[in-house]
């Protein structure tokens, strides 16, 4: 059986009830002969996955108004995710498609990742008089906050009282203001977002090891705890369809051009956000999951055409103004 299926010999391996023996050997499959931890390779599977997924004519059939950036990025730090498999090997698999078993993250990861890198940029760029269009910027890229009402929106809204009128308890006006503004621009406090992500998907795989200590003796308190993770210098691509539906839908054609112009650079400076600052990874505060862009693809559609070059380039000033 070749090194690639060693997700699948985990599972079976599992059902030995010598559980320690099985975790050996399960570990024993990713070290090499002087014991350091090696990379387990997924190349024939990815290459597989690409091959089904690879289709020459979609980006010849993109909508008029949409544009697809595909952002090939390379791990600064390692890849740290949890997977919800409770029949594995080891405490803290990585997670992975459920048919080719390879690791990947998630679609709904990104725009997870990618939202909360949009609030940062929108605490970066606040002030008294663009405040709620840099607001408003996030909720036509990702979609409403969740009914006005989640964590998100009352952070912000403590957020904007603070830095107006330096008092939390003015967050309820603040509220109020601003879904009168979105009712005012959009004309629903509910909307869809104008981003759809894509999953990513890595060939390696490798493990990572800590051992907890004791803060008074430091001696090993347990362990130790072994991860799956995705090795760092491993590539991988973020993908990222962009289309203004609303304006479409309404025939408003004369503001998308000016529209995607703010949208993507916004976009481009939280994608930066994300990648080189904040991570997108588990335990990113110890580190893990930052990464740097190697190349970005960008194909738009037949009214958008002419801005792919400029896009391309407002990712090489990292979000700056990039006037055409």
């Amino acid at each position: 059986v070749e090194k690639e299926e060693i997700s699948w010999r985990a599972k079976l391996i599992k059902l030995n009830k010598n559980e320690k023996k099985a975790k050996e050997r399960y570990l024993s499959w990713f070290k090499d002969k002087e014991g350091a931890i090696r990379l387990i390779l997924l190349n024939k599977k990815f290459n597989l996955l690409n091959n089904i997924l690879k289709n020459k004519n979609y980006k010849e059939k993109l909508p008029k108004y949409s544009c697809l950036l595909e952002i090939t990025f390379k791990l600064k730090k390692p890849y740290i995710s949890k997977d919800d498999d409770n029949f594995y090997i080891i405490d803290n698999p990585i997670v992975k498609d459920k048919v080719f078993k390879l690791p990947m993250i998630r679609a709904s990861t990104w725009k997870g990742v990618l939202r909360y890198a949009a609030i940062k940029v929108f605490e970066e760029k606040f002030n008294r008089n663009n405040w709620k269009e840099l607001r408003l910027r996030i909720y036509k890229l990702f979609g409403n906050e969740k009914g006005i009402d989640d964590k998100e929106s009352k952070y912000l809204d403590k957020f904007v009282a603070k830095k107006i009128y330096n008092d939390k308890d003015k967050a309820k006006d603040i509220k109020e203001e601003f879904k009168n503004y979105i009712k005012q621009q959009i004309g629903s406090l509910y909307f869809k977002g104008r981003l759809f992500f894509y999953t990513t998907f890595f060939d390696r795989i490798s493990l990572d090891v800590i051992t907890p200590l004791s803060r008074e003796t430091k001696t090993p308190v347990r362990g130790p705890i072994y991860f799956e993770i995705v090795p760092e210098e491993t590539t991988g691509i973020l993908r990222i369809f962009y289309y203004p539906f609303d304006l479409v839908a309404k025939g408003e054609f004369d503001k998308i051009e000016k529209e995607m112009k703010e949208d993507m650079k916004f976009l481009t400076k939280a994608i930066y956000t994300a990648l080189y600052e904040i991570g997108f990874s588990a335990k990113k505060t110890s580190g893990y999951g930052t990464a740097e862009i190697v190349e970005v693809s960008v194909t738009c559609g037949a009214k958008l055409k002419e801005y792919e070059n400029w896009i391309r380039k407002l990712f090489e000033n990292k979000g700056e103004n990039n006037d055409r």
